[in-house]
């Protein structure tokens, strides 16, 4: 691995636009501007910004990184296309992030990373994004819950830690352990991941996608009928 590996990575799927760059291998400069809207026009000019700054030319890039949510549509949409149009356009990596895997940052000086570990998130009014890991693993697409309905089959609640937003009241509905942690230092632990996966090669033949994760919609259709006549 080169001693110069550089990194730019990115993320507006929340009301913030969170920008890192690794640089020298190791280190990490940060910028997260709170926003409620305007990450379209703040985005590229941040990014400019946090290049130039560090003397960093946009050919120097190895990679570059985004979050790809769950999230706000609009801001996921807006990063992941920003990233394959940067990637594109340097012959580099786009290494997609999920808020899931920010969440398992640090964990490791924590719980042994085995077992089933469910990761938690804040959904859109009162719900919870919700992603299960085996042996750190994803072994599923995630998905949008309701915690006052939740039934999941867990097959081994002793083996199982809820970790997250809302943890201990997932864990008290699964009869299983849980762990409370936020959700913090984004565009730091974006470069953290993105880092892990180009140096052990999971970059390769990547391509960012949004993480679109919506409540099952078990309601009958309000839309009339229409007879087809043979």
């Amino acid at each position: 691995m080169q001693s110069d590996l550089a990194i730019l990575g990115f993320d507006t799927s929340q009301s913030h636009c969170a920008a890192a760059l690794l640089k020298n291998e190791s280190e990490i400069i940060t910028e997260l501007t709170k926003m409620q809207k305007g990450q379209v026009e703040n985005l590229f000019p941040i990014l400019e910004t946090l290049i130039e700054k560090n003397s960093i030319s946009w050919n120097a890039l190895d990679a570059v990184a985004v979050g790809i949510g769950p999230g706000n549509f609009t801001g996921i949409r807006l990063s992941v296309s920003a990233a394959r149009g940067i990637a594109l356009g340097l012959g580099i990596p786009a290494i997609a992030v999920s808020s899931f895997e920010l969440m398992k940052v640090g964990l490791d000086l924590i719980t042994d990373n085995k077992g089933i570990e469910i990761f938690s998130l804040p959904g859109p009014r009162g719900s919870v994004y919700i992603q299960t890991f085996k042996n750190n693993v994803a072994i599923d697409d995630g998905q949008q819950i309701n915690i006052q309905t939740l039934d999941l089959d867990i097959p081994f609640k002793e083996q199982t830690t809820v970790i997250g937003y809302r943890a201990t009241e997932i864990a008290t509905k699964l009869q299983c352990n849980y762990l409370e942690k936020e959700l913090l230092n984004i565009p730091d632990n974006i470069i953290k991941v993105a880092k892990k996966k180009f140096i052990t090669g999971l970059a390769k033949g990547s391509r960012p996608t949004p993480l679109y994760i919506k409540a099952a919609d078990a309601e009958v259709s309000k839309e009339k009928m229409v007879n087809i006549l043979c």
